[in-house]
């Protein structure tokens, strides 16, 4: 774990409250070992070559009802040709978040974030990787600009409490990719018994307008970083300005301006998919000749310069 980035952890009870390290062993610049104490509650979290493990007791001890990690199931053999291959969404993911402070949640094997999380330990872990829930994330309010999460959140119990992780640990952006439940795809699978409509750990399944709709609600009642509560809000050109009322230590309100953005998506390489998905320039259907959803979600300060063609041009091809 590199050094520069240790002062972004926290404690996932009190991730605001520090961390105190109560010894270390440091190679160059990267902290090896450690033991690191919360300030306000004392619980205690080893970090051990280089990895800092924040598990929550039933995950670490094997409590839980199900364990991370790779599963034995598959998705068949017509449903792999047609996901064969993620060059698209590894180059979308780059462009995403080059030249920002960044976090990848639910990182698995391929990760492209500053700080890399996952419940699981990989078998290659990435730099500066974090053993993690991504419902209660060990990182401090704002303390990345970007957040990304590509096919995660169909896999929780509790993805509202997921996307307001994901909103409070980010001062920019959060971007979020998931499968399209509506994908024309999935009802020629559903024929022949197989794909990821299957899947063992696949709680959810979200269309444009669903998910749309979950992730406004989901910032409308969210604690974005120094703020609790809304007082104020209006649509503002298909997006929202809201006012908070800020943490009482910060003595003044937050106001933050934020858009939702959800579009249907084509990230596969394969190419049966890809001419498949150059249906979805028709009005109205367009989405169900789409296999992926795109979310992104705009998280800007009051007065704020950003311009509209800057979100236009981190938008992906409708095609890929």
């Amino acid at each position: 774990m590199n050094a520069r980035y240790m002062e972004c952890l926290g404690c996932p009870r009190h991730p605001d409250a520090g961390l105190l390290v109560a010894s270390s062993r440091v190679d160059g610049e990267d902290v090896r070992q450690a033991l690191l104490r919360c300030k306000e509650c004392d619980a205690a979290y080893q970090l051990e070559d280089g990895i800092p493990d924040f598990l929550p007791e039933a995950i670490r001890h094997g409590w839980a009802d199900r364990q991370p990690g790779p599963r034995p199931w598959t998705p068949g053999r017509v449903a792999r040709l047609l996901s064969a291959g993620n060059t698209r969404l590894r180059r979308l993911e780059q462009a995403s978040l080059a030249g920002a402070v960044s976090a990848d949640v639910g990182c698995g094997e391929q990760a492209a974030g500053t700080l890399n999380l996952d419940v699981y330990r990989p078998e290659n872990p990435p730099a500066n990787f974090i053993l993690a829930s991504a419902e209660s994330l060990p990182l401090k309010s704002g303390s990345v600009e970007v957040v990304w999460s590509s096919y995660v959140i169909e896999h929780l119990l509790n993805p509202g409490e997921f996307v307001r992780e994901l909103i409070r640990v980010s001062r920019k952006r959060v971007i979020l990719v998931t499968d399209n439940i509506q994908w024309i795809g999935d009802a020629f699978l559903r024929v022949l018994g197989e794909g990821r409509i299957y899947h063992d750990e696949h709680c959810y399944g979200w269309s444009v307008e669903y998910m749309r709709n979950f992730l406004t609600r989901a910032l409308r009642s969210s604690g974005v970083p120094g703020a609790h509560s809304e007082t104020a809000t209006r649509d503002r050109d298909g997006g929202h300005e809201a006012e908070f009322a800020g943490d009482p230590r910060l003595g003044s309100p937050v106001r933050r301006a934020w858009r939702v953005e959800v579009e249907a998506v084509t990230l596969s390489d394969s190419l049966p998919v890809r001419v498949v998905s150059l249906l979805g320039a028709l009005p109205r259907v367009g989405p169900v000749f789409h296999r992926d959803l795109f979310c992104r979600i705009e998280l800007e300060q009051q007065g704020s310069t950003r311009q509209r063609s800057d979100r236009r041009d981190r938008r992906p091809d409708r095609e890929r």
